[in-house]
């Protein structure tokens, strides 16, 4: 593994152990220890019994690309930017953080179906014409409506933040099972390692992705799995499906 894979994976199981804390929290009673592992993720030590954890993350994929790319087309911006102020009186020749908003104030989207960089040109017009205006009115053409330029001591140059209100869906029963069931097909191979021969029952955490409503989860009811216990975790809180 080298030096900046091994780096990647201690800040994904940072970013795992810090989703489960809520859960560490509630079940603090007897809990006497917890080691960072990999198939399961965790073991949770306790007085009487070894708790194998495996977590997952559910995320709207789809979303999360869109707007992945985006960021992606603003970095390639935010260097054009750091050119383009030189030449202009309205900016200091220093790295700026610059906030952006699009239609409605929701996630940078497409309406019409094409690929986010098939609007790079038009991005980047919209930008330009945004942060270094020619007159008082602006029309842009595409879903660019505000931008917020703010000198920053604290970046090497120039960045993009983009600003949203997130729309908070429900979550389908569906996504919750398909998570289930792809883990329970690893759990065979986790209970022949030796390291997990102490194990004495496995839980799944799941944790929620912020633009989902934890809340609208039903508890599964009856549900036939090999796991003990269900949870998902969001933030502070923790809602036990199983």
């Amino acid at each position: 593994m080298t030096a900046k894979s091994k780096e990647r994976y201690w800040e994904k199981k940072c970013e795992e152990f810090h989703m489960i804390v809520p859960l560490l929290n509630i079940c603090r009673k007897g809990l006497i220890g917890l080691c960072c592992t990999e198939e399961p993720d965790f073991h949770l030590h306790f007085g009487d019994r070894t708790v194998g954890v495996e977590f997952s993350m559910l995320t709207c994929d789809e979303e999360n690309s869109v707007l992945n790319e985006y960021k992606k087309l603003l970095n390639e911006y935010a260097v054009k930017f750091d050119e383009l102020k030189l030449n202009s009186s309205l900016y200091q020749n220093k790295p700026y953080r610059i906030k952006v908003w699009f239609e409605a104030g929701f996630k940078p989207h497409t309406s019409d179906g094409r690929k986010v960089r098939k609007h790079r040109d038009e991005l980047f017009e919209d930008l330009t014409k945004l942060l270094f205006p020619s007159s008082d009115y602006i029309e842009t053409q595409g879903n660019v409506i505000r931008v917020e330029p703010e000198l920053s001591t604290a970046l090497e140059k120039s960045e993009f933040q983009i600003c949203f209100i997130n729309t908070i869906l429900p979550i389908p029963l569906s996504s919750i099972t398909n998570i289930i069931k792809a883990k329970e097909a690893k759990l065979p191979n986790y209970k022949v390692l030796t390291r997990n021969k102490a194990i004495h029952e496995y839980w799944l955490v799941i944790g929620i992705d912020e633009q989902y409503n934890i809340h609208s989860i039903e508890p599964l009811k009856d549900y036939n799995t090999v796991f003990s216990r269900i949870y998902a975790v969001q933030n502070v809180f923790v809602k036990q499906l199983l």
